[in-house]
């Protein structure tokens, strides 16, 4: 052997040692990063599972007995969503039936319609005593 063969030093190792930790660390990124979205993925979907529970909780007529729900189905909605409600809109939520009906148009076809006359789309953040007609 010569002695340029013998005298190999670290930058010479570098491309195989890169190899080597590419073909582990690569595949194991791709693992941890479709992990972290599944993960995202399967939360906002049990978020949505949630919302649509209090929705259905708040469209039942308020009974006594259910108040403490009601309640918690209005912090749901409040916590999921991104314009906060009033603590006026929240005890609106909490003591009368609200009707929930959208069409899939735009986004402001949305409209809350609570028994007390009160109504609220997400261009009209009021929802006590502004009554308005649907559209």
């Amino acid at each position: 052997m010569t002695t340029e063969a013998k005298s190999k030093d670290g930058w010479d190792k570098l491309p195989a040692v890169a190899a080597l930790l590419a073909s582990v660390l690569v595949p194991l990124a791709v693992v941890i990063v479709g992990n972290v979205y599944s993960m995202s993925m399967k939360d906002t979907e049990n978020r949505l599972k949630y919302v649509e529970l209090a929705v259905s909780i708040l469209r039942a007529e308020p009974q006594a007995e259910s108040a403490p729900l009601r309640a918690w189905a209005a912090d749901v909605l409040n916590d999921q969503s991104v314009v906060k409600l009033s603590p006026e809109a929240m005890a609106v939520l909490k003591d009368h039936k609200v009707e929930i009906s959208w069409s899939t148009a735009t986004p402001s076809d949305l409209y809350f319609s609570v028994t007390s006359g009160a109504k609220a789309s997400p261009d009209d953040r009021n929802m006590v005593g502004k009554p308005t007609a649907n559209p």
